[in-house]
């Protein structure tokens, strides 16, 4: 089913051409989600389009889009430049700098921020996962115990997955004994509940 893209006439007129400016309907290329915006309605002769800020008004600024400032550094990857940016935090909604290569969508390699403000080339902000000698009862491949953010909450949690992932996706709660928690055995009906 193709999502109608639908047109609202609003007051603003376009800073590159002067016509009236649209609010319209996307989809992102990344997420799949709909989402809003603002565009010249002078398309396809005025390709001009803007953010909707939190008051409802169009981001003339460029306040919502992220900024690539220069770096120093290359793309391990590609040798292309590194680029520093700005994003917002899906499970927390703060905003973060990292780097990303300036090769993308080609490269689409990125990197925290360290400290001393250089990419984190190492992984090291990244939690590694530890192993564990537990396995999967799904596929029988070793269980490694993992860091996650909450969605709801935005706090950080501990997991085990299996190692299998993507082609096995279980995953456990860590029982206040550090071990996956499996559910609970019914042993009368041999059945797990989890």
């Amino acid at each position: 089913m193709k999502n109608k893209s639908t047109t609202e006439e609003t007051e603003y007129k376009c800073p590159e051409c002067g016509e009236m400016i649209v609010r319209r309907k996307g989809i992102s290329k990344h997420t799949g989600k709909e989402y809003d915006f603002f565009a010249c309605s002078d398309y396809p002769d005025c390709e001009k389009t803007f953010g909707v800020l939190d008051d409802d008004t169009p981001d003339f600024d460029g306040k919502l889009r992220s900024k690539a400032e220069e770096s120093k550094y290359e793309c391990p990857e590609c040798g292309k430049p590194l680029v520093r940016r700005q994003g917002i935090s899906k499970s927390t909604k703060k905003e973060y700098d990292f780097f990303a290569c300036s090769g993308y969508p080609e490269c689409k390699k990125t990197f925290d921020v360290l400290d001393d403000d250089t990419p984190d080339f190492d992984g090291k902000l990244r939690p590694k996962t530890e192993a564990s000698k537990h396995k999967c009862p799904e596929c029988g491949k070793l269980l490694v115990r993992k860091k996650g953010v909450s969605k709801k909450t935005g706090k950080e949690y501990d997991f085990f997955a299996c190692s299998g992932y993507p082609d096995c996706e279980e995953s456990f709660s860590v029982t206040d004994d550090d071990q996956p928690d499996f559910g609970i055995v019914d042993e009368e009906n041999d059945t797990v509940e989890k």
